[in-house]
């Protein structure tokens, strides 16, 4: 599961007052300092120390990661008020120096080859005396060409076909390296530096996870290494262990994203759900920075006397009943939930169970209801028909 792959910019600002030197005076000019080495500041991000302070002059200095793709950064600052720019190429370390700044009000841009990462739109003003520390972290952007190595990794994604992916993501620098996938379903993942790297395997929307799906791989420099094969299942296909089918009013529904059962000591419990995101306030920051995962779509059946094949009523109770619960998108999450049950006077449901298989731990049957609402947010009654499991 995809791990996202993004960055993040300008991930440190420090105003530092600097004293003066016995340094010269000089025009203005770009000036990499390659002596400074990587510090850490009181959040644990890179930071440079001293900055060269010219007199009378202002200095802006920092890092540019990931640090290798230095040679194909370039950092520019334009003064607002005169249009003069100056421009400078980080060190093999990441880190770049401006010195001799005349203050004023500067725009920065940072390029990677030829092309505008990102302009930053704010103005830094530069003052005598002082110096500004900025760090720009472009890893894991998908403009910055990856490093290449000799590595690989390779495995089987089974069935095959479309909706099938496989990537790689460095631990050490975030790259993201991505399969190709033939018609079998074999895929390989190439020119990968030696490190360790996480890997992500996927069949798309409509399909269960057999096996494992997330990998960490720790490669060597040209060592090639095969994963155990990656198994999926169909939602739709009724021949799966895992096939969950009902109407929900009328409406055909497969399983959902998530699926899971429990029977032990006559207590049955099949459960099938979807997972929306929604963003959350921070108490931190303050700013709707923090994803979390809600149930947006949910079934449950339960039953708390199983005695073997049969049809079984449900009786309304917590462990004896079919649940509905439900959520709606509102703009910038979801509302909290909607139930709807058999608990209450119109509400039936019957599980029937046709199978049951203690080596393959399966369970076949078919159920139906009529749900009604169990909170004040659920409106109207709810029909199942024509449920398979």
């Amino acid at each position: 599961m995809k791990r996202p792959y993004y960055y993040l910019l300008l991930i440190a600002i420090t105003v530092m007052a600097a004293c003066s030197k016995n340094v010269p005076e000089a025009e203005a000019e770009a000036k990499p300092d390659t002596v400074l080495t990587p510090q850490k500041d009181g959040s644990g991000n890179p930071t440079v120390n001293p900055p060269v302070i010219v007199p009378g002059t202002g200095t802006i200095a920092g890092f540019i990661f990931p640090a290798f793709a230095y040679s194909s950064f370039t950092l520019t600052l334009k003064n607002t008020e005169t249009d003069r720019a100056f421009s400078v190429k980080p060190d093999a370390k990441g880190q770049y120096q401006l010195t001799a700044l005349p203050p004023g009000n500067y725009q920065i841009s940072i390029q990677l080859e030829q092309t505008t990462l990102i302009p930053i739109t704010v103005p830094i003003q530069i003052t005598a005396g002082t110096a500004k520390v900025i760090n720009f972290n472009y890893q894991g952007h998908p403009s910055i060409p990856a490093m290449k190595g000799t590595g690989s990794i390779s495995g089987t994604i089974s069935p095959a076909g479309p909706g099938a992916a496989a990537a790689a993501y460095s631990v050490e620098t975030n790259q993201r390296y991505d399969a190709t996938i033939d018609a079998s379903g074999a895929f390989l993942i190439r020119d990968l530096p030696a490190g360790t790297y996480s890997v992500s395997v996927g069949r798309g929307l409509g399909y269960t996870a057999l096996t494992a799906t997330g990998f960490s791989v720790t490669l060597a420099a040209g060592e090639a290494k095969s994963l155990s094969p990656v198994l999926f299942s169909s939602n739709a296909d009724p021949a799966s262990a895992y096939f969950i089918s009902y109407e929900l009013d009328g409406l055909q529904q497969y399983r959902k994203s998530k699926v899971g059962a429990e029977y032990d000591n006559s207590k049955f419990h099949l459960y099938t759900y979807s997972e929306g995101t929604q963003q959350s306030m921070s108490k931190m920051s303050g700013t709707m920075s923090v994803r979390t995962f809600v149930v947006v779509d949910r079934l449950d059946l339960l039953l708390d006397d199983v005695k073997g094949l049969g049809t079984y009523v449900c009786k309304g109770t917590a462990e004896s009943n079919i649940k509905i619960t439900q959520r709606k998108f509102m703009g910038m999450g979801y509302g909290p939930p909607m139930i709807w049950s058999t608990t209450g006077a119109e509400g039936t449901a019957t599980i029937s169970i046709t199978a049951i298989d203690p080596v393959n731990r399966t369970i076949s049957g078919s159920f139906s209801a009529t749900l009604v609402p169990e909170n004040a947010l659920a409106k109207g009654n709810k029909t199942i028909t024509k449920g398979t499991l």
